[in-house]
């Protein structure tokens, strides 16, 4: 183990001095640099444009389609709610039709209730299910004044 350290401390002191013994000259030459973006821009400023006119054209053509869209939908909705007017006016004609059927006298009937038919049994059980059934005491208001 030791003998590993040595020769990694012993490599990197090696490879400092070479550094050191290179000359300037025999680095490699770099690369020329590339061209100014202004004459990347000149070179291309026809090629925008044409982009810029497939750009417009494009932006046309999705809102034409939105629109087309939007009118096929506005489209649908109207004949959805003619649809349920429709259906309204039939609901409303049936609602008139039962209502002749049956009789005002009949109708008032069901809302009466004779308390003299009543057993004491149901009595109880109206009484039992108005305690369940209506707010808590606590929330009545008190008669006593």
């Amino acid at each position: 183990m030791e003998n590993l350290i040595f020769l990694v401390i012993a490599g990197l002191v090696s490879m400092l001095f070479n550094r050191m013994k290179r000359d300037p000259s025999e680095q490699e030459p770099r690369s020329p640099r590339p061209q100014s973006p202004e004459a990347d821009m000149d070179s291309t400023w026809e090629e925008k444009t044409d982009s810029d006119t497939i750009l417009d054209k494009g932006i046309e053509v999705i809102e034409t389609q939105g629109r087309n869209k939007f009118l096929e939908k506005q489209e649908e909705a109207r004949k959805r709610i003619a649809d349920l007017k429709a259906q309204e006016t039939v609901y409303n004609q049936r609602a008139q039709r039962v209502k002749k059927k049956t009789p005002a006298a009949a109708r008032e009937q069901r809302a009466k209730v004779d308390l003299r038919k009543l057993g004491s049994d149901d009595i109880v059980k109206g009484i039992v299910l108005s305690e369940i059934l209506c707010p808590p005491r606590a929330k009545k208001r008190s008669w006593r004044g």
